[in-house]
């Protein structure tokens, strides 16, 4: 009987100590962009924006980037990924519950968005990060 309770308690030891341990996280994926027109133009010199939000780890961490497109409409932006521990995550997420209730996020939000001068009209196609989709009836 006390071999097992000893076994129980180093299994939860090891589980909280395992869940503290800082993994590699996507907080947005590469992102290959194609600016075109309703004619399918490329689009060329064209400021392309990339922000990114993220609430996983307790504190509100931002980025933005700013890139042309080329001749081809075409840009690039690299994946961003941060070390966080499951448990860290898991409270950086309970504390933004916390503070914010309802209104609360967690996880990553990426925004691709085209600055120009003139109206276009412009379709968007989602992707997924880390398996989940990222389309806005899936969130």
């Amino acid at each position: 009987m006390r071999a097992a309770r000893k076994c129980r308690i180093l299994a939860i030891v090891l589980l909280i100590a395992g869940s503290c341990i800082p993994r590699r996280t996507f907080i947005s994926p590469a992102f290959d962009v194609a600016v075109i027109d309703n004619s399918g133009n490329a689009l060329p010199k064209l400021k392309v924006g990339w922000n990114v939000q993220d609430l996983s780890g307790g504190k509100d961490v931002g980025s933005s980037r700013e890139a042309i497109t080329d001749s081809e409409g075409r840009t690039h932006f690299e994946a961003v990924t941060h070390w966080i521990s499951f448990a860290g995550e898991f409270f950086g997420c309970l504390s933004e519950a916390l503070s914010r209730g309802v209104q609360a996020g967690c996880g990553s939000y990426v925004d691709v968005s085209v600055d120009t001068k003139n109206f276009i009209e412009t379709a968007r196609q989602e992707g997924a990060v880390n398996g989940r989709s990222t389309s806005p009836g899936n969130r």
